[in-house]
């Protein structure tokens, strides 16, 4: 084919499609975004984002490729790419007041760091011990992850999520056993002072994992490592167990990180701590099985069968091994606050009856239960 056609074709065709907004060149897929975006539910799952997040994650830092850590890439031209991730380090830091510690953010979930970090400590068939909200299945395949206190035998690692003064925990293990504490239910709470005082307990442990969800960022996380530990567990990470990192993403985690200190963070997160204690004092006159948990959620004993039926109601709930989680905080950033909680619990009550006495949704569609269900959820909706 003639070059001077080739290059016609690049120029005025290529280039033209490639410069598309998304509603022109795949309205399909945009038609499906807008769909979910528009889509009408009480949903505790998803994970609220600012507009300069969101635009972070779309920028071309999702152009680029190159496996390693700062100042050793595998490939050249990335010393803008360090420069963020390097600010993404400092600002994590600074946040959790661990600038003892050195910090992670290429692993991409908390399940993934707390395997990186067993890896790296542990030998296989090693012996894990887990306490508190950890699930453990991709420990299960290589370690013996136990989750009772009273073992008595050698411990490797301890996974922990409840934030304590080791005192009486080392007295039971050996002073030297390393710990990892997933702190994701109240970072928010800790990098906003809401907690100051048991955010400084923070730094008597050896690794501490944040799910940067939490923190309003894209999926992703924090682990911090004391500098004893550190080389090892970069090492586990890359080249041990996964390549290059996605750059667009510690971009986004840094983005939120920044946006997170300015004030109305702090009163974004105020109002979810007071909205957990609203909801948690509803759910308990409703007399459902509270577990006790003092993070952005709150959380009831319940079974999968209870989660499923929440969703026929269109009411969408994290369900972990025998409990339900509310988190608050998508919700509170939309805007609900304490006056609205106790219509919220309404609506998750009338949702929970119907699971509880197997009745459908489909079942019945003009049933009493069903008309109440829907006008309680509208007012909920008109709330927000």
């Amino acid at each position: 084919m003639n070059s001077k056609i080739i290059r016609y074709f690049i120029s005025n065709c290529f280039a033209k499609n490639h410069h598309l907004p998304l509603a022109q060149q795949d309205p399909e897929i945009f038609h499906l975004i807008s769909e979910a975006s528009n889509h009408k539910c009480i949903d505790f799952t998803e994970t609220p984002t600012s507009l300069a997040v969101q635009q972070s994650l779309g920028s071309m830092m999702s152009t680029k490729y190159a496996s390693g850590y700062p100042g050793k890439k595998n490939k050249p031209g990335t010393e803008i790419y360090d420069k963020i991730e390097q600010t993404c380090w400092e600002r994590a830091q600074k946040l959790f007041n661990l600038h003892n510690f050195n910090v992670n953010v290429q692993l991409q979930s908390v399940t993934t760091a707390k395997f990186i970090v067993s890896k790296a400590l542990v030998k296989p068939g090693g012996t894990i011990l887990t306490r508190g909200n950890t699930d453990t299945k991709a420990l299960e395949k290589y370690y013996n992850v136990i989750k009772n206190d009273n073992y008595d035998g050698e411990i490797d690692l301890i996974i922990d999520s409840k934030l304590e003064q080791l005192d009486t925990l080392r007295s039971k293990y050996k002073q030297s056993t390393p710990i990892l504490l997933d702190v994701t239910e109240k970072a928010p709470f800790y990098v906003t002072n809401l907690l100051e005082e048991e955010s400084k307990l923070l730094q008597q442990y050896q690794f501490v994992v944040v799910n940067t969800q939490s923190l309003l960022g894209p999926k992703g996380c924090l682990l911090f490592s004391d500098k004893a530990y550190s080389e090892e567990v970069d090492e586990a990470c890359y080249p041990g167990y996964q390549s290059g990192p996605h750059f667009h993403t510690i971009t986004g985690i840094a983005v939120s990180l920044g946006e997170i200190q300015h004030a109305e963070y702090q009163a974004l997160f105020k109002q979810v701590k007071g909205n957990c204690a609203a909801l948690k004092r509803q759910l308990k006159l409703k007399e459902f099985p509270l577990i006790e948990t003092s993070g952005t959620c709150v959380s009831i004993e319940a079974s999968q069968e209870d989660s499923k039926k929440l969703e026929l109601s269109q009411i969408y709930a994290h369900f972990r091994e025998s409990r339900l989680d509310f988190n608050l905080i998508p919700l509170t950033y939309k805007g609900v606050k304490q006056d609205a909680i106790p219509k919220l619990a309404e609506c998750l009550g009338l949702a929970l009856y119907h699971s509880r006495h197997g009745k459908f949704l489909q079942d019945d569609n003009n049933s009493l239960w069903e008309r109440e269900l829907e006008g309680s959820m509208n007012e909920f909706y008109s709330m927000i």
